[in-house]
């Protein structure tokens, strides 16, 4: 627990020197339905919303609806709507609403709507980095129960790679008890045509009100994206986990389980922003019968200004055969807190 809130601190301090090192050369050109053209650096489209840093050094969000035409000479990873996936560059199209891509020897005429994400690809190891910090504090009186969570999430974004880090504490405690719940892991996943993935991951876990003390996981995982536009994301994957578990009375175990997961973005773009993020991933138990894990959580994210949101999450984890020592068969909260979207 004491290195994770430790790596939860230091990662902290890094995002706050990362713009030192991320600094990169304005030369990209966005221009708007009304005439006005703007020189910025374009830090990703997604769900609707073209993000920019000016000149200036402030970070903008723009709607793409209100925006004419594009130029930039940098290497993007473009995906349209009938998940087509290019790497090349953006120019002005022969008229409004219409960008040139230009990839392969190949120039490539679209309407600017029908692009869903523009992701850039870059050099410098620092601007590959992005990621979301969260942290948030209750209690209540009634029950006497006070609870800190805190989570990060770290990705480093290749052409065709992705590492990504996790790490989420939370802690819950009463006149009584000590909750301990922490999940930290670390995902390599590989792109494929066709919105497809696939994504080898290794995790720790530790949930005290599920009796867990120690929980190695290693999954395997293949998925693709059925649903990627402009306003909604849905994520579908599946594989197989090795689960070596030691409880809380020190009781070890091991098992093989299948995973299906589910994840369901929804994007309203209104001022503020708000997004929804529904999850879910089964566990059913290959070796150990009657026995499957369920964990899910719902999020609401509301912007409050440039980077910073507000964050609601309800969270429940089911485990139906869960060590002797557990006091529960499930754990369930909600937390509130402040979220910060660093990078990309």
């Amino acid at each position: 627990m004491r290195f994770s809130i430790k790596l939860h601190f230091l990662v902290l301090a890094i995002l706050f020197l990362l713009p030192l090192f991320a600094s990169a050369i304005k030369a990209d050109t966005l221009y708007f339905l009304n005439g006005v053209k703007i020189t910025c650096e374009i830090k990703n489209l997604k769900l609707g919303k073209l993000t920019v840093k000016t000149v200036n050094m402030s970070t903008v969000n723009i709607k793409l609806e209100k925006v004419s035409m594009i130029s930039s000479p940098f290497i993007f990873e473009i995906i349209l709507d009938d998940r087509t996936k290019i790497y090349g560059t953006i120019s002005k199209g022969p008229k409004q609403g219409q960008v040139i891509l230009t990839y392969d020897k190949t120039e490539l005429v679209v309407e600017l709507l029908d692009i869903i994400s523009i992701i850039p690809i870059k050099n410098n190891f620092f601007q590959r980095i992005y990621g979301s910090y969260d942290l948030g504090f209750s209690a209540v009186r009634s029950t006497r129960t006070v609870q800190l969570n805190s989570s990060l999430e770290v990705n480093y974004r290749t052409k065709k790679n992705m590492h990504t880090i996790n790490s989420d504490i939370k802690l819950s405690k009463t006149d009584t008890f000590l909750f301990n719940n922490q999940n930290d892991s670390y995902a390599f996943t590989r792109y494929f045509k066709g919105n497809t993935f696939a994504s080898p991951s290794i995790g720790w876990q530790k949930n005290t009100e599920l009796g867990i003390n120690n929980r190695l996981i290693l999954i395997l995982l293949y998925g693709f994206n059925p649903v990627q536009n402009n306003h909604n994301v849905m994520a579908l994957s599946g594989g197989l986990v090795s689960n070596n578990e030691q409880s809380t009375s020190g009781d070890e175990s091991s098992s093989i389980e299948v995973n299906l997961n589910a994840k369901y973005d929804l994007f309203i773009f209104s001022h503020p922003d708000i997004v929804l993020t529904a999850a879910a991933a089964f566990f059913p138990s290959l070796t150990e019968k009657n026995r499957y894990r369920l964990n899910t959580n719902f999020k609401l994210k509301y912007e409050i200004f440039n980077d910073f949101y507000l964050n609601i999450t309800f969270y429940y984890n089911l485990d139906t055969r869960p060590p002797e020592s557990s006091p529960s068969k499930y754990d369930l909260g909600v937390t509130i807190g402040i979220s910060y979207s660093f990078g990309s």
